[in-house]
């Protein structure tokens, strides 16, 4: 297939470079580009990354498929504003249908999750399309174009879903607001944690007390109305504020505070415990497994920020580490739909091979920028990563999966947070981040327990900006349903694509969150994509 990608030359006018795409079944997951030397690093790796969300997205494994791009030009190319068009020309091949390139074209910034970002020049680019008769182009739905071109319908995104809504009549609506008993225990520890900072040291909160005061209003609220996650998400986010501003002289007695309600000692060996038996199992339950995978990422963060000699790092590495025993009671808990083990192993190693694919993709959007990138917990995701790959190679593939879906995620995130920063809408972004998860979803035949949750928390927060990020991890935390529903195949005598999330957590009476609350502590891409 050929694809005619809208570029930007150096002089500034619009242009089309005319690019082959290939696939080859089966294969072993070789990807070539050509002509090599003048091909960027950040255009090779967008299109490595739309292959790979390509196969996910018609449920076949990556490793088994060979592709390529070629590059019909003899000048550079460099940016990552194909990306869009080549996941969509990837999945048409992987899809045996056809997509007419002599009328569509597009372009946007792909993320790791399937969500497509702002990219610049559009206005140059429409204008180049139709100078070679293309009549419709699909673009971010922030980029800088403010005006329409005659003779050219301007298609406006910002995930796959959206596009495969528009080409093959997928239908995807918006998510229902879920309901859920199963964080009501987690919810009353969070806020009676805050009543008793409250109480003992509100005065020396100053102004921000009043804050800590509504927001402990809210999760209450929140709780009343039965969205527990939502409640015990707001109560976690407001004791982080409180751990960022309080006085350093009172920060270790509030870590000792929070540090009273976990046995740390039982919590490792119940973690083991648990680990062991994931690994043991002939047949894993998916929705324990995304609770497992919670809590141990939550347990490495904790002990890498009670390591810290700063006091507010401490005191959220507690928060931390009541969070990852609140998640293991989840593990506990739930069940979900059953996975073969052979076919988690592999999941689990793809989502570790996908991290370290969209770190260098991310690395490449940000060359030459003096950048340092954090997760909410302050760690850098260049350690995360480097963390994530010194675990696989130990063999402890629960721990390096439980990092790689952390580094998706705060990847995901940072693009999301680059695409507002450019002008997106974040009730958009929030509205499509949710339906892309729904999409991701729907390919994969499963619920993801953690997405289902993240979007009752998204959708009820009143700040916009909040809503997209968490909407955004939604999306992200499908990822692992996505790879499972790919490698799996149905286990005898159940129907794995009708399993009801909502009825595995009514199942349950105990457990606890959380995904971490506040802004996101990471840069705003500075290089402009295009």
């Amino acid at each position: 297939m050929t694809l005619h990608l809208l570029a930007v030359s150096v002089n500034g006018a619009g242009e089309v470079i005319d690019a082959t795409i290939w696939v080859e079944q089966p294969g072993s997951g070789l990807f070539t580009v050509y002509p090599s030397g003048l091909v960027g690093r950040d255009t090779a790796l967008s299109a490595r990354v739309a292959l790979t969300l390509a196969a996910l997205f018609n449920r076949l494994n990556p490793s088994t498929i060979d592709g390529g791009v070629y590059f019909r030009t003899r000048g550079s190319v460099s940016g990552a504003s194909a990306g869009l068009a080549f996941l969509a020309g990837f999945y048409a091949l992987l899809h045996n249908s056809a997509i007419n390139t002599s009328i569509y074209s597009f372009t946007g910034l792909v993320t790791p999750s399937g969500l497509i970002a702002a990219v610049g020049g559009l206005p140059e680019k429409i204008e180049a399309a139709k100078s070679r008769g293309i009549r419709e182009v699909f673009v971010p739905v922030e980029g800088g174009l403010n005006k329409s071109v005659a003779g050219v319908r301007v298609v406006r995104v910002c995930s796959f879903a959206g596009v495969a809504s528009k080409l093959y009549g997928v239908a995807v609506s918006a998510p229902p607001i879920p309901r859920d008993r199963l964080f009501c225990n987690a919810t009353a520890q969070l806020t009676s944690l805050l009543r008793r900072l409250l109480q003992d040291y509100g005065g020396r909160l100053n102004a921000s007390a009043k804050i800590v005061e509504a927001r402990l209003r809210e999760a209450e609220r929140l709780a009343r109305d039965e969205r527990c996650y939502a409640a015990a998400s707001v109560a976690f986010s407001t004791l982080a504020f409180i751990t960022s501003i309080a006085p350093k002289s009172i920060l270790p007695n509030i870590t000792e505070l929070i540090l009273s309600e976990v046995n740390r000692s039982a919590l490792a060996a119940h973690l083991y415990m648990v680990k062991t038996e994931l690994t043991r199992l002939e047949y894993v339950p998916l929705w324990k497994l995304e609770a497992a995978l919670a809590a141990i990422y939550r347990f490495y963060a904790a002990v890498k920020l009670l390591s810290e000699s700063k006091p507010s790092l401490r005191a959220l590495g507690a928060l931390r580490l009541l969070t990852a025993s609140q998640w293991l009671s989840v593990a506990d808990a739930v069940k979900g739909p059953l996975v073969r083990a052979e076919a988690v192993k592999r999941a689990l190693s793809f989502l570790v091979s996908y991290a370290s694919l969209s770190y260098q993709y991310l690395e490449s959007l940000v060359h030459g920028r003096q950048v340092t990138i954090e997760n909410t917990e302050h760690l850098r995701l260049k350690r995360l990563v480097s963390d994530m790959q010194m675990y696989y190679v130990k063999g402890d593939l629960l721990t390096a999966a439980a990092l790689a879906l952390e580094a998706l995620d705060t990847i995901n995130r940072v693009m999301v947070a680059f695409d507002m920063h450019l002008g997106a809408e974040p009730s958009k972004i929030a509205e499509c981040s949710l339906k892309q998860a729904l999409f991701n979803e729907r390919v994969a035949g499963y619920r993801s327990l953690i997405s289902t949750l993240l979007t009752e928390y998204a959708m009820s927060v009143n700040d916009t900006i909040s809503r997209a990020l968490i909407a955004a991890d939604a999306s992200s935390y499908t990822l692992l349903v996505l790879a499972a529903g790919m490698l799996n195949s149905p286990y005898p005598g159940t129907r794995e694509a009708g399993c009801s999330v909502s009825a595995a957590l009514l199942s349950a009476s105990i457990g606890a969150v959380i995904v971490a609350g506040g802004a996101l502590s990471a840069v705003i891409l500075s290089k402009k994509v295009e």
